[in-house]
C-alpha cells in the first residue's frame, strides 16, 4: 500500500498537473484563434509559465500588452517572470525593473502586487535596498487590502522581505518539475511506521499476529487524521471558513470551504480530536474481530506516544503549536512569513512590514521529548504489568499531567470558558479524571491472563 501511495505521489500527481496545463493551453489557443484578446493570452502565458516554458510565456505576456496597452497586468506579469524565473536564462533584472515601473504607471492592478513585483525586479537587478523598501510597501498594502486573495499573499511577501534583507533575490519554484515534501506529513508517516513496527513486536510477544496490528493501525490512523482535522475546523472555524472583508467575517464560497476543510499542508490538526476518532475506530475494530480491548490498548499505548513524538517534530517544522515568548538560551525564532510570525502579525505584535522576529519557547520540541519519555516508560511497564489495561491506565494519567503543564509554555491558544485554561488543558483535566475512574475500575479486575485459543484464532482472522 505504501508503495502504491509513493508511486501516485511521485509519478501520477506531477503528470496530472502537466495534463491540466496542456488542457489550459489548448483551450486558450482555441479562444485566441477565434478571437485574439489580452485575457486569453495572459491565461495561456500563465499555463506556459507553470509548465516551465518561459519563452512561450513571455511571448504571450508581450502580446497581451500590445492588445491591451492601457492595462498594467501584462507588463507586471512579464516583469515577475523576468525577475523570479527559476531558469537563469529567462531572467533579466534590469528589464524587469522597467516593466514593473511601466505597470505602476499604467495601473489597473492592486498596489500590493505592483510593489511586490517591483521589489522582486529590484532584487534581481542587485538593488536589494530598494527591493526591501518596495516589499515593505507591498506588505502594508496587502495587510490593508479588502480582497482576501491579496491578504493571503502577505506571508509570502514577508518571506521575500527577509530574503532581500539578506541580499538575495527571490526565485519561484519550478512548478510541475519539483515536488515539495512537507515536514509535518513526513513526520506523521515516520511516527506511524515506527509506532506500528514497535507495536508488532509487543503484540507477537503475547501471541497476537503482526498483520492484525497493522490492519488496526491503518484504520485508526486514517480515522485519527480525519478526527483531528474535524476538531481543528470546529475549534478554529472562524479562521478556517471565514474571510475578513471590510472588518466583517464573511463565509467563504463553496469551493473555498471544501479546500479549507482539507488543506492539511497549511497546518491544522488537534490531537484530542484524533484521539476521539481513533479510539472509536479502535473499539469498533476490536468488537468486529473479537479482540481483547484492554490487551490491544496496552500494546498500542507506547506506539501512540512514539507517534506523537514524531508528530510534534512535524509541528515544529510546520510552525504550528508554537510557544510563548522566551528569552532562554534554547529559544527559537521562526522565519518571517511562518505560522508563528503571521499569528503575531495578525495579533498586532508585529507590523506587516516590520522585520522583527520574536524568540519563542520550542514547545513542539518539549512536547516531542515528553512523548518520547512517556513512550519509553509505558513500553518498559508493558513487560511488568499485572493486569490487561494497566499500560493504558498509566498513559491516561501521565500524559494529561505533562500536557497540562506544557500548555503554559504555548502561545497559540487562549483561555476558554472565561478562564485562563486553554481548551487542551480542560480536556487534559477530563482525561485525567477519566483515568482515575478507569484505574479504580481496573483495580477490581483479575490480573493479566495468557492468550486464549479464541484470541489466537481471532487475531489470525
Amino acid at each position: 500500500m505504501w508503495l502504491v501511495v509513493a508511486v501516485v505521489i511521485v509519478r501520477v500527481v506531477p503528470r496530472q498537473a502537466e495534463v491540466e496545463f496542456d488542457d489550459a493551453i489548448a483551450q486558450q489557443t482555441n479562444i485566441i484563434a477565434a478571437n485574439p484578446n489580452a485575457e486569453a493570452h495572459i491565461r495561456r502565458g500563465l499555463a506556459w509559465q507553470a509548465k516551465a516554458e518561459f519563452a512561450q510565456a513571455a511571448a504571450d505576456f508581450e502580446t497581451a500588452g500590445k492588445l491591451s496597452p492601457q492595462n498594467g497586468e501584462s507588463p507586471r506579469l512579464l516583469a515577475w517572470l523576468l525577475a523570479t524565473s527559476p531558469s537563469a536564462d529567462a531572467r533579466d533584472g534590469q528589464r524587469a525593473v522597467g516593466l514593473a515601473q511601466e505597470a505602476i504607471s499604467k495601473g489597473g492592478v492592486h498596489p500590493a502586487l505592483l510593489a511586490d513585483t517591483l521589489g522582486a525586479a529590484q532584487a534581481e537587478a542587485g538593488d536589494t535596498k530598494a527591493a526591501v523598501g518596495s516589499a515593505r510597501a507591498a506588505a502594508r498594502n496587502a495587510a490593508d487590502a479588502v480582497d482576501p486573495h491579496i491578504r493571503a499573499i502577505l506571508p509570502e511577501i514577508r518571506e521575500r522581505i527577509a530574503l532581500y534583507e539578506s541580499g538575495q533575490p527571490y526565485h519561484d519554484r519550478q512548478i510541475g518539475k519539483a515536488l515539495p515534501i512537507y515536514g509535518y506529513g513526513f513526520m506523521l508517516f515516520l511516527g506511524f511506521t515506527v509506532g506500528g513496527w514497535t507495536a508488532v513486536h509487543r503484540a507477537e510477544r503475547i501471541g497476537i499476529r503482526g498483520e492484525t496490528v497493522w490492519d488496526l493501525a491503518l484504520w485508526a490512523f486514517f480515522a485519527g487524521i480525519v478526527g483531528a482535522r474535524v476538531f481543528y475546523c470546529i475549534q478554529y472555524a472562524e479562521r478556517v471558513f471565514f474571510d475578513s472583508v471590510g472588518g466583517q467575517q464573511v463565509l467563504k464560497g463553496p469551493v473555498a470551504l471544501v479546500f479549507a476543510a482539507v488543506n492539511l499542508p497549511d497546518g491544522g490538526l488537534v490531537l484530542y480530536g484524533g484521539v476521539v476518532a481513533g479510539v472509536s475506530t479502535y473499539l469498533f475494530y476490536c468488537y468486529q474481530k473479537n479482540l481483547s480491548v484492554l490487551r490491544m490498548a496496552d500494546v498500542a499505548m507506547p506506539s501512540l506516544l512514539m507517534g506523537l513524538a514524531f508528530g510534534r517534530l512535524g509541528c515544529f517544522f510546520n510552525g504550528c503549536c508554537y510557544g510563548d515568548r522566551c528569552e532562554l538560551p534554547w529559544a527559537v525564532t521562526f522565519p518571517m512569513g511562518s505560522v508563528p510570525d503571521m499569528a503575531l502579525v495578525r495579533q498586532g505584535f508585529i507590523a506587516p512590514d516590520e522585520t522583527l522576529v520574536f524568540a519563542l519557547h520550542p514547545s513542539q520540541v518539549y512536547s516531542s521529548l515528553n512523548a518520547l519519555l512517556l513512550a519509553v516508560l509505558t513500553a518498559v511497564y508493558f513487560r511488568y504489568r499485572h493486569r490487561d489495561g494497566a499500560v493504558l491506565a498509566l498513559g491516561m494519567l501521565a500524559y494529561p499531567i505533562t500536557r497540562f503543564v506544557i500548555e503554559y509554555l504555548r502561545g497559540d491558544e487562549m483561555g476558554q470558558f472565561n478562564t485562563s485554561f486553554t481548551i487542551s488543558q480542560w480536556i487534559s483535566i477530563a482525561l485525567f479524571s477519566a483515568g482515575l475512574v478507569y484505574l479504580a475500575w481496573l483495580s477490581r479486575r483479575a490480573t493479566a491472563t495468557p492468550v486464549t485459543l479464541q484470541e489466537r484464532v481471532s487475531s489470525a482472522a
